[in-house]
């Protein structure tokens, strides 16, 4: 479905920018300033109509695009990355940064930045042991472990 064209004197307009028949879509940076620099050529030209016309083109698909985001935006807990598992809550691992941060010489931001611990490694993390110490645990029993685990310190946090 096309969106409508831009009906201005003369009759509708594509955008000169995009050469869209309205309803821009400025899906980055470059593109907005794409857009913007021909509305100012557009207005040095002295086509200040159809310079308004984009401006409100461009404005609604900022509109649009913003509305967009602002649905897709998950309403969960933040959560750190595990390379091969579930990821697990944030507020579950940060109170272990430093132990995070002498395994690995990385803190927790650094480390889920870079694609997360291994569950074997949160494992360590959660119980303050060596990186390595759970290196000959299956990965299933690894997963069953950090589940018991974490199920323990939230359990922890319950209590006064």
């Amino acid at each position: 479905m096309n969106p409508a064209p831009l009906n201005l004197p003369g009759g509708p307009q594509p955008c000169v920018a995009c050469d869209n028949w309205g309803g821009c879509q400025v899906t980055d940076r470059c593109g907005l300033i794409a857009h913007l620099v021909q509305i100012k050529a557009l207005i040095q030209n002295g086509s200040s109509q159809l310079a308004l016309g984009m401006l409100n083109e461009l404005h609604r698909g900022i509109l649009k695009r913003m509305e967009r985001r602002t649905e897709a935006k998950p309403a969960g807990p933040r959560m750190f990355k595990l390379m091969d598992g579930p990821a697990i809550e944030w507020a579950i691992i940060e109170p272990f940064n430093a132990i995070a941060q002498r395994n690995h010489g990385q803190n927790l931001d650094t480390l889920h930045s870079r694609g997360g611990l291994s569950v074997k490694e949160a494992l360590a993390v959660l119980t303050g042991k060596r990186w390595d110490a759970y290196r000959n645990l299956s990965p299933d029993a690894a997963i069953q472990e950090l589940a018991v685990v974490i199920g323990q310190l939230k359990q922890q946090r319950e209590m006064p």
